[in-house]
């Protein structure tokens, strides 16, 4: 009886196993479609606000307030976000929602005078090798207006997903942030300003 008992228990055990492997695979396969489609509406975004920033498209100041800004597809956009060190650009949105980060990354805090915060997915092709950024390497930020900053990266951290405060503090110039694979922490990227002129880009 209790070897009969002991085979059921194995067997339910081997099930649970399979099942977790095949969750797994499903859920691996969700994310890689998911990046894949976030990688390719932000490479259409990112070809038309190129354009429009060369044209010197930009609208006027932003009604809330701050930086001016590039509508696209019904979206407004602050600017483009380059990480030289990661072969990445991408355009930044205004306006933080889980919606349009599956687009883009946001901007989550602040504003490019008082220190600004970006969040993107942990998507490949949007912020997954942000903790491969290494102090001293450069950020750039080409703005809607077509001025570019310049940014260096001071350090990398890891914060709690309820260190919001923290997070959006503003004695940096300029935080990077995504979810790590578990969901429970943020890879966060503090940089700092570099104050030597940057030229904007050329007109048409």
């Amino acid at each position: 009886m209790k070897r009969f008992a002991g085979k059921r228990i194995a067997r339910a055990l081997m099930i649970f196993g399979i099942l977790c492997l095949v969750l797994a695979v499903v859920w691996i396969a969700e994310n890689l479609r998911e990046s894949e489609n976030a990688g390719a509406a932000a490479k259409s975004v990112l070809e038309k606000l190129q354009a429009a920033v060369t044209q010197n498209a930009a609208l006027g100041p932003d009604p809330k307030g701050g930086a001016a800004v590039v509508k696209i597809d019904g979206e407004r956009y602050l600017g483009i976000l380059s990480l030289p060190s990661l072969d990445l650009e991408l355009p930044v949105a205004q306006d933080y929602s889980e919606a349009r980060m599956k687009t883009t990354p946001c901007r989550y805090a602040g504003s490019p005078e008082t220190g600004m915060t970006i969040a993107g997915h942990n998507y490949a092709s949007h912020f997954g090798a942000l903790g491969a950024l290494k102090p001293g390497e450069t950020v750039y930020f080409v703005f809607a207006s077509g001025k570019r900053s310049s940014y260096t990266v001071d350090h990398v951290e890891i914060l709690g997903a309820d260190r919001v405060e923290e997070m959006t503090e503003s004695a940096w110039a300029l935080t990077l942030f995504t979810c790590t694979l578990s969901g429970k922490e943020r890879v966060t990227v503090r940089c700092f300003k570099n104050f030597a002129p940057q030229a904007a880009l050329p007109g048409p």
